[in-house]
């Protein structure tokens, strides 16, 4: 069972529609997923049926508790049901059909099949009223005919208490709101007569996902998770995958992270490739490039040749966990001259990081390197360095986030890297076989075989040929195939 978490669901948003799109390729696939809304949403029965999904696609918190209905089929009351029930007059107001004797409107009532002619349509809520026309209580129904809570208001029409019911009818949740409105307490009820008391919504979504994940064990996915991951708590966040959409979700996980004691919160992340903040995730944990149309292979770029590329320039993008492979960098850049011109690195810092930037920058004029270095203000994503440089150069295949290894690999720019871990990593395929090439520890040697990467067009071909093989099966995965990997 797959589960996606989120606050809200709109179905006629972008990101309402993409999940949409991704329930469709879930059932596709036989795989069962659902939509789990965390938050109080009064409208999602209306949202659940104008996109054509079924209630177990997306589910409330009360779902959750009160699982499928298995019950004897109940009859589907209509409006024309509560007419022959009495000779009051009715008029429409706001959608919603009122029914008055003389000036006092006794009940006002909401169909869900507005489209339908109005006898036929079945009853979503009533809403009685008493003296002076104030709201009393409310009954609220689902498709399927049963009466899933009915709300009591305050005489100023606040919320005083709302109760929520189980198919058979028990009492399943009682939620109590302040003179203001205001949820302050709630109960739950199980059908063994086992209680549960909450002072707040998002401790009681807590323990309506720990209920469907013991009942029905399952892969949790959030989406939204600038809005979800708060209501969470750091206690229960680290078995999640983060679908990334925004910057205020990279920094709801970049908060997370801070609450977990700067210990990385994920071990998974979802973001579009192409997104603006895709190579700031690579430091929270592993992106999985999946596009936002679920659907969509991603793009194949073209490949820069030889002759069109900057001779002698390689890229690296470099953070603090990688000084010290830094200093052997620039050992070996030092001793690298074609025709007589010293090879030149363009160095991007990690998440444009000034303060490291000039750190670096004071290194190198120390050591009298500058004319080695461009130190780039811009991110590596934006640059298009990938594209027209020699070579990428990787300081840990481990820390590598997707986005910049596919690419490099995809545009046909061999990858270097000093990693020991790459032996391993790569099972040994580390003379560029799958685009890849791991240097020596020692700096001559190194010297010697970067040299001749990028002096030896004929090698550089077979590498640049063979990063275009290895990026292939990954850069033309359907979204599917992308989608498999993280289940």
């Amino acid at each position: 069972m797959v589960y996606f978490l989120t606050y809200r669901f709109e179905g006629g948003t972008p990101s309402g529609e993409e999940q949409i799109q991704r329930l469709q390729l879930f059932a596709d696939h036989q795989v069962p997923a659902s939509i789990i809304v965390l938050s109080e949403q009064e409208d999602l029965d209306e949202q659940v049926q104008k996109a054509h999904l079924r209630s177990d696609q997306v589910m409330s918190l009360i779902d959750v508790l009160r699982g499928t209905d298995t019950s004897e089929r109940k009859p589907l009351y209509t409006i024309g049901d509560i007419m022959k029930l009495n000779d009051y007059q009715t008029k429409t107001v706001d959608h919603h059909l009122q029914f008055l004797n003389g000036d006092h409107l006794m009940y006002a009532v909401t169909a869900f099949d507005d489209e339908a002619e109005l006898t036929a349509q079945r009853i979503h809520t009533i809403t009685f009223f008493g003296d002076n026309n104030r709201k009393s209580y409310a009954e609220v129904y689902d498709r399927q005919g049963n009466k899933v809570k009915t709300v009591y208001f305050q005489a100023d029409g606040q919320l005083r208490l709302a109760v929520y019911f189980y198919a058979n009818g028990t009492p399943l949740l009682f939620g109590q709101y302040n003179g203001n409105g205001t949820l302050h307490h709630l109960t739950v009820l199980d059908l063994a007569g086992q209680s549960a008391e909450f002072t707040d919504w998002a401790s009681f979504a807590r323990y309506c996902l720990a209920h469907v994940i013991k009942q029905h064990p399952g892969k949790l996915f959030v989406d939204q998770p600038s809005s979800v991951l708060p209501m969470l708590g750091q206690e229960t966040v680290t078995d999640f995958v983060p679908v990334v959409r925004t910057e205020e979700d990279v920094s709801a996980i970049r908060q997370t992270e801070q609450s977990n004691g700067g210990r990385a919160a994920f071990g998974q992340l979802i973001a579009d490739p192409q997104a603006s903040f895709a190579s700031s995730l690579t430091q929270h944990g592993k992106v999985v490039p999946i596009v936002a149309t679920v659907n969509q292979q991603s793009t194949i770029p073209e490949v820069t040749p030889w002759e069109q590329r900057l001779p002698g320039r390689v890229a690296m993008e470099l953070d603090n966990q990688n000084l010290a492979i830094f200093e052997q960098l620039l050992s070996t850049l030092s001793m690298v001259k074609i025709k007589e011109k010293q090879v030149k690195l363009d160095l991007f810092v990690h998440h444009q990081d000034q303060a490291l930037a000039q750190q670096l920058q004071e290194r190198i004029e120390t050591l009298g390197l500058s004319s080695l270095l461009d130190v780039q203000t811009r991110s590596l994503a934006d640059s298009g360095d990938l594209a027209r440089v020699m070579a990428f150069i990787v300081a840990d295949l481990g820390n590598l986030g997707d986005a910049d290894l596919l690419s490099s690999l995809t545009y046909g720019t061999p990858v270097i890297t000093f990693t020991k871990a790459a032996d391993q990593m790569l099972n040994g395929a580390t003379n560029g076989e799958l685009g890849i090439v791991r240097l020596s520890d020692q700096v001559l040697d190194a010297a010697t075989d970067m040299l001749k990467l990028l002096t030896d067009q004929t090698w550089w071909q077979q590498i640049s040929d063979q990063a275009v093989a290895a990026a292939k099966p990954l850069r033309g995965l359907t979204g599917w195939e992308l989608w498999k990997m993280v289940l």
